[in-house]
């Protein structure tokens, strides 16, 4: 499915939807952890909103992934029906069991939590235009960047090789604002 193609507002719609869902799981959970685009097989040609973790020994091991047309085989089924269905906050609570996260105290302040809050704040300003969100160079994101020297990064403080830790989000395909989790 492409529903960017098939239907653009159905695409925006899920975008937004995996961001509040990432961002109320990631609030809620003490694992260290990195949200990335990934391919949910290499070659399939479309992204997927991922959170990735450390395991005990360090290693980095993707949790989830939050795919375009809401399916994500590894936890739960039909997670943008859900969502309308149940609310964020149902389906993230389920995320958050199933997938044996560890429960933080409390909603907790982080680099991952932080960009996540930005990027739905963002996509909660603009969901009435034609929005783009995703690392650069990704499919369904933002086509032309800001200035790269904007926003000099070390990218040794990041440890996902095939995705970097900047977020663009833009109108028309074009990056407007950058946002950063490290």
């Amino acid at each position: 499915m492409e529903p960017r193609d098939d239907n653009p507002f159905l695409y925006r719609e899920n975008v937004y939807k995996s961001w509040k869902i990432m961002a109320s799981v990631v609030q809620r959970i003490s694992d260290e952890c990195f949200v990335a685009h990934l391919e949910p097989r290499p070659g399939v040609g479309y992204d997927c909103l991922s959170l990735v973790t450390r395991d005990t020994h360090g290693d980095l091991r993707v949790r989830f992934m939050l795919n375009r047309n809401g399916t994500n085989g590894d936890i739960i089924q039909n997670v943008w029906e859900r969502y309308d269905h149940d609310g964020c906050e149902a389906v993230a609570a389920e995320i958050i069991e199933k997938g044996s996260f560890e429960l933080a105290p409390s909603s907790r302040s982080s680099a991952v939590s932080n960009l996540c809050a930005e990027v739905v704040e963002w996509i909660e300003a603009h969901r009435d235009q034609n929005f783009c969100v995703g690392p650069m160079g990704w499919p369904g994101g933002c086509i032309t960047y800001l200035d790269e020297s904007q926003q000099r990064l070390d990218r040794s403080l990041w440890p996902i090789p095939d995705h970097g830790p900047e977020i663009c989000c833009g109108i028309q395909t074009r990056e407007v604002i950058r946002f950063t989790q490290v």
